[in-house]
């Protein structure tokens, strides 16, 4: 039997294999949600990189040469869109287990942060970014109660 709480999962509109949250790196376009290996030109298959120029033609995304000569551009319909950067999700057991670790200390050396990252299958990176943010977070916020 289904628990009601669970969430429905989100699939790639390319290869329709299920988003991990917390694992795949993902790219949105529209409402549409890809892989970032999956997220390439319908035409020519050329992946995208982080600021690429594409469009969504029948919802599937076309890279700037395939567009550029289009009616559509012609006509100045084309609303070109920019590739962003991917943002990590993580999930909730991953999130409470940051908060755990930043409890215990806030600035872990390079070591501590990459048994962390392997204890909750991130990248060291993605951790360490976490314990920046969280401590400029924890600093705004006592600036705030005595400022």
């Amino acid at each position: 039997m289904l628990s009601a709480k669970r969430k429905s999962s989100v699939c790639c509109a390319e290869c329709r294999e299920e988003i991990r949250a917390g694992k795949d790196w993902v790219r949105l376009a529209g409402q549409q949600v890809y892989h970032v290996t999956c997220f390439a030109c319908s035409q020519c298959g050329v992946q995208f990189a982080n600021g690429a120029l594409f469009i969504l033609r029948n919802g599937r995304p076309v890279c700037q040469m395939h567009f550029s000569d289009s009616p559509e551009q012609q006509a100045g319909r084309v609303a070109a869109r920019r590739v962003k950067r991917t943002r990590t999700q993580f999930t909730e057991q991953q999130y409470r287990a940051l908060q755990r670790y930043f409890r215990d200390g806030t600035n872990p050396d390079g070591r501590r942060l990459q048994t962390i990252a392997s204890e909750l299958g991130l990248v060291k990176r993605h951790v360490q970014v976490w314990f920046q943010n969280n401590r400029a977070r924890q600093k705004k916020l006592a600036e705030s109660r005595h400022g």
